[in-house]
């Protein structure tokens, strides 16, 4: 789905726009094996792709950032991305067809153009169990790993024997 809204805070902060301003949310859900395992949100400004909805309606297949750049010279230059394992969230459970107590692991960040331009955030919900990441750096990178100060609790399972 591609629909117009008005930013939240959250958005208008990671994309460098004022309060209120317009964006483009699309939401894709990718299929592999005849299963859902990759659910996609990307919020994009309205004032860079004006008529992104018009686009993305005729467009059955294809990249959205194929898109972004051959029609509106938005070229990704570069990502800032977070990666975080955590439980799978109602909406979550609904789309990629989860039982109650699976785990996702989410991508979330931004894409900017070589002029430090935010072009869209992202966030991308993979089913963990079926999904390995491989990262790889550039010459000069950034990692930084942040304990997490409200981690889920996991309870142990008492296993009694017979």
């Amino acid at each position: 789905s591609c629909v117009a809204r008005v930013s939240l805070d959250e958005d208008a902060k990671r994309l460098g726009l004022p309060a209120g301003a317009m964006v483009w949310e699309v939401s894709r859900l990718r299929i592999l094996n005849n299963r859902p395992v990759i659910w996609e949100l990307s919020v994009i400004p309205k004032i860079l792709a004006p008529d992104l909805g018009a686009y993305l309606r005729r467009l059955e297949k294809g990249s959205l950032y194929e898109l972004l750049d051959s029609v509106y010279g938005l070229k990704e230059a570069r990502e800032e991305q977070t990666l975080l394992s955590r439980p799978a969230l109602t909406r979550e459970h609904e789309l990629l067809n989860l039982m109650n107590f699976e785990w996702v692991v989410e991508v979330a960040g931004v894409s900017l153009s070589a002029q430090h331009q935010p072009i869209d955030a992202f966030k991308m919900i993979f089913v963990a169990k079926a999904f390995a990441f491989r990262l790889e750096t550039a010459p000069s990178f950034f990692v930084e790993a942040v304990e997490l100060a409200t981690a889920p609790r996991i309870k142990k399972v008492r296993q009694s024997s017979n």
